[in-house]
């Protein structure tokens, strides 16, 4: 009777351990499926006149919701003053309920870095996250 006792409990223990697991990897692959935080993103945006891109302005998701965007960078730092706003993540899609890229009623999607990324250095494989309004995907935001 004990043994049979023990082997459920050790069955209960065993099917907890695995839907704790199981939600601990889909909360951490959702988790990383959005941009990386703390990280300050160069945006550009295509200038029809030069045909070359034009840099815009600094974006610095400070937290999983709050984001802040500012004329420029110094370093690893914004320069200049810097307007506060919040955003949203689901999956790949960026939303921006407060803030300057509220306002333009600007929606985001994620891209994650290629296979050969490295951190800082400036190539095409950097994470990114572009900006659409309207539609249009009129600026993209580098990892710097």
């Amino acid at each position: 009777m004990f043994r049979s006792l023990k082997k459920k409990k050790h069955v209960r223990v065993v099917v907890l351990l695995g839907i704790v697991l199981s939600l601990s990897l889909s909360l951490a692959s959702s988790a990383s499926a959005g941009p990386p935080v703390g990280k300050i993103y160069d945006c550009y945006s295509y200038n029809q006149l030069s045909g070359f891109d034009t840099y815009v302005q600094a974006v610095e998701l400070k937290t999983r919701s709050v984001y802040l965007v500012a004329s420029m960078r110094k370093g690893n730092h914004l320069s200049g003053r810097a307007a506060k706003g919040r955003y949203v993540v689901h999956g790949r899609n960026m939303t921006f309920p407060t803030g300057a890229y509220a306002i333009h009623h600007l929606k985001g999607i994620f891209k994650a870095a290629g296979k050969g990324y490295k951190p800082h250095a400036e190539n095409e494989l950097d994470n990114r996250f572009d900006l659409y309004e309207n539609g249009l995907n009129f600026m993209t935001c580098y990892e710097h």
